[in-house]
């Protein structure tokens, strides 16, 4: 019997052939970076962003290492500061 990581894993392999997402493997980790990205984007408060994902709060982990900016979210902020 295979792990939850393991059927998750399998999952996004089916999902990422079927519609063709990348042609990289899609990791379960991927997405956690992804939605907290999001929820920044969205201007989440920190300290909630950090209680959803697990981390102390006030950590740097969260912005250090989870949170990628878009390109169009840069792009958007700088459009705002012009």
């Amino acid at each position: 019997m295979k792990s939850i990581h393991g059927l998750i894993e399998l999952t996004l392999d089916r999902i990422n052939k079927k519609y063709k997402i990348s042609s990289k493997k899609i990791h379960n980790h991927r997405l956690r970076h992804d939605r907290i990205t999001q929820w920044k984007e969205a201007n989440m408060d920190m300290e909630a962003i950090q209680y959803l994902a697990g981390h102390v709060e006030g950590s740097n982990i969260t912005t250090d290492v989870y949170i990628d900016v878009s390109q169009e979210y840069a792009f958007n902020e700088l459009k705002k500061a012009i």
